[in-house]
């Protein structure tokens, strides 16, 4: 799926693995509210359970504004891929900076057990080695130039070398990584710069920004 290249201001808010319903509702709309993203892009696993009925009633009351939204494995696993009009992927230009957005799983050794198993590993030697790991997998299975956005990993990080970002989560089960926050991309008025930012939202954490 593909959006237009706009050349005024733009603002993606990038919500990961939500996981509603095991989630905390009110949060999830204070941050639609808050934020007032002209596009927000929900990248996978925002279902685990239930109808989408729910989801949607609250996320059009929070205001959300052109909802895109990425097919995750647990949205598959669980039969819920009617729920919503979901896509593989979305390829989208902002300002001169070309993004690829996935949820992730596509890039999975074996299962999802397996390649927890292996993370579990990699992460007693060194907290950020399963992050580069899966972000070097993803790069060179993506087949795209542009900057990278992955979920599933529920963890929130960039590693900008390689030009790839994972979009943490607002989910609040426990995982491998549990980096409550979220991701947002934004045009300057004068398209000089795109930045991108980590939010987190442990007030105890500080978000960080990067021009890209």
């Amino acid at each position: 799926m593909n959006l237009p290249c706009y050349s005024a201001i733009l603002k993606i808010l990038v919500l990961s693995d939500v996981h509603y319903p095991v989630t905390k509702p009110s949060e999830l709309g204070e941050v639609i509210k808050g934020e007032r993203a002209d596009t927000t892009i929900f990248l996978g696993d925002s279902l685990v359970e239930g109808d989408a009925s729910g989801f949607k009633e609250l996320i059009e009351n929070a205001g959300v504004q052109n909802p895109v939204f990425l097919i995750g494995d647990n949205e598959i696993e669980e039969g819920l891929t009617s729920a919503l009009p979901f896509v593989e992927s979305l390829n989208l230009t902002v300002g001169k900076v070309k993004f690829m957005f996935i949820h992730g799983h596509q890039f999975n050794i074996r299962s999802d057990g397996v390649t927890g198993r292996i993370a579990q590993i990699l992460k007693a030697i060194d907290k950020q080695l399963p992050l580069l790991a899966y972000s070097l997998r993803a790069r060179m299975r993506s087949h795209t130039d542009g900057y990278l956005i992955l979920g599933h990993c529920h963890a929130l990080a960039f590693f900008p070398r390689i030009k790839v970002a994972t979009a943490g989560c607002l989910a609040t089960s426990p995982k491998i990584y549990r980096d409550r926050g979220y991701i947002v991309i934004q045009d300057s008025p004068e398209g000089a710069k795109v930045t991108l930012t980590l939010k987190k939202l442990d007030e105890k954490i500080e978000s960080r920004t990067f021009e890209i």
